[in-house]
């Protein structure tokens, strides 16, 4: 499916990790690492932007999140924040 610029698909939510080497008010910066597999069948092991508390609490306990990605960047890819419930 073709998402504005983007190819938009479902990632397995691999968990939340931390960042310590970006930290704001002494914490670590959180983020998701996921994977997927791209329209040509490769598989993509990938990290989202930092993520604030409320995404956190959405993210925890998906198993499968919404993410966009570039057909000819697919390692770029990032959560779809905007369908994330």
């Amino acid at each position: 499916m073709l998402f504005g610029k983007g190819m938009a698909t479902l990632g397995k939510n691999l968990g939340i990790q931390f960042d310590y080497s970006m930290q704001v008010n002494n914490q670590p910066c959180p983020y998701l690492q996921f994977e997927f597999v791209d329209f040509q069948s490769n598989k993509h092991d990938c990290r989202s932007s930092y993520l604030n508390e409320k995404q956190i609490q959405q993210l925890r306990d998906k198993a499968a999140v919404p993410i966009v990605y570039l057909q000819d960047t697919p390692d770029t890819a990032d959560l779809d924040f905007e369908k994330i419930e």
